[in-house]
């Protein structure tokens, strides 16, 4: 009778350590991602593109210019930069890119091709009447940096190589550095501009309101390595 209630005892005592391993398996489940994200938290650099269609000159991001017989296209972007991370992060390049594709040749990604014409940033415009030379620069842990970035354009968008009129895709390009000096590259397609002249420019955005992950890279990994 006793090795029976021995018996009896030892399956209980049995029941009960599985009921805490499956209790401590679903509490890591329902919390484990939060846990870990609290313990080793997340390098993540969120960017908000302005893609305002307001009529106001000024505050359209694809201007277009007449020099001569040729239509130009200059970019001017706001961007918003928002770190949501302990460190810093240093964004060293925002660079706009623009597949050059023909009716026949059309990808997916329309980011993912041979060919494209680079929009490298050269200004950086502060407010009206102040800007500045575009530089790297770094977005301090939990700092919303809010930027206009001026970006060399397409100097004909009637071209053989580039037709307005089929729409122009537009890519961005960022290098980023995170608080260890590795590089992230982040390449994305964000507008399609399906018309213009030197009074308007017709297009679309490709994004959310609430912005595009430009970097998340959590920190257990970076201990790591």
């Amino acid at each position: 009778m006793a090795s029976l209630t021995g018996a009896f005892r030892t399956i209980a005592a049995q029941k009960e350590k599985f009921a805490l391993i499956f209790s401590l398996v679903a509490l890591l489940g329902s919390y484990g991602k939060g846990a870990i994200e609290f313990l080793w938290p997340t390098d993540q650099l969120i960017v908000i593109v302005s893609s305002d269609k307001t009529p106001n000159e000024d505050r359209n991001p694809f201007p277009i210019s007449k020099e001569k017989h040729t239509l130009r296209l200059d970019p001017r972007l706001p961007l918003s930069f928002i770190n949501n991370s302990p460190n810093y992060i240093l964004v060293k390049h925002v660079e706009l890119t623009s597949p050059t594709l023909s009716a026949k040749r059309v990808s997916k990604n329309r980011c993912d091709v041979d060919n494209f014409r680079n929009m490298e940033m050269f200004k950086f415009e502060l407010s009206e009447a102040k800007s500045t030379d575009a530089a790297p620069f770094s977005v301090a842990p939990g700092q919303i940096l809010s930027i206009r970035i001026a970006f060399a354009g397409i100097a004909d968008i009637k071209s053989k190589e580039v037709d307005i009129s089929k729409g122009i895709p537009i890519c961005l390009h960022l290098e980023l550095f995170d608080y260890k000096g590795r590089s992230h590259d982040f390449l994305t397609h964000v507008f399609d501009i399906t018309g213009g002249d030197e009074t308007q420019t017709s297009y679309n955005t490709r994004m959310e309101d609430k912005g595009i992950v430009a970097l998340r890279f959590n920190q257990l990994w970076s201990i790591l390595h």
